[in-house]
């Protein structure tokens, strides 16, 4: 696999040889795209993309794809009770698949430990 330049894969298969395969070198990954990131995630593979994030490299540029529409919504709210809502959403929607942005690294890992801290699991991509 030496120079590759894009790999296409199923997220089962991509594990198998990141974890197999030798030498499968990532470390100069800088860019991951995940197509029909809602649908990986509700086909129950969400353990396998957490195992996936694990083995590449932290500094790398994630992209999430989905053709699937949705009903869209949105709140608009004072700053000091972005969390309060962000929280109550959550809790609200616990069994149902949901993707929230932040506008840097920074907030993804904050929020991401703040989240998980007070039981309401989460991954992070950033």
């Amino acid at each position: 696999l030496q120079g590759i330049s894009v790999l296409v894969a199923t997220p089962g298969r991509l594990l198998d040889h990141l974890q197999n395969t030798d030498p499968f070198v990532v470390k100069n990954l800088k860019c991951l795209i995940i197509d029909e990131a809602d649908r990986i995630l509700d086909i129950g593979f969400e353990v396998e993309m957490q195992q996936i994030l694990r083995h590449l490299p932290k500094k790398r540029q994630t992209m999430l794809f989905s053709a699937t529409h949705t009903p869209k919504g949105y709140v608009v709210c004072p700053s000091e009770k972005r969390f309060l809502m962000l929280f109550t959403f959550l809790k609200k929607n616990k069994n149902k698949k949901v993707m929230v942005f932040f506008s840097s690294c920074n907030s993804v890992k904050y929020h991401h430990e703040l989240l998980n801290y007070i039981d309401i699991p989460c991954m992070s991509i950033h």
